[in-house]
């Protein structure tokens, strides 16, 4: 399985809140106060919402940092 393929697996594993965070932090280059408001959460919430979703997608490619 390649990189591209072991990403799309890990991050299709993911729940659609977290899949809405990292979109709107990596795409729409949101502030986490910001992703809070739209999921009605504190942005210190928010922000750990996003990097627990970010250890699950590099646990989901066995670990590897590439292409996040």
């Amino acid at each position: 399985m390649t990189q591209e393929q072991k990403l799309i697996c890990a991050i299709a594993g993911l729940k659609e809140r977290e899949k809405a965070l990292i979109f709107g932090r990596v795409f729409e280059e949101l502030e986490f106060e910001e992703l809070g408001k739209r999921h009605g959460i504190s942005g210190k919430q928010a922000e750990m919402a996003y990097y627990y979703a970010i250890r699950k997608i590099r646990k989901g490619m066995e670990g590897t940092k590439d292409g996040i």
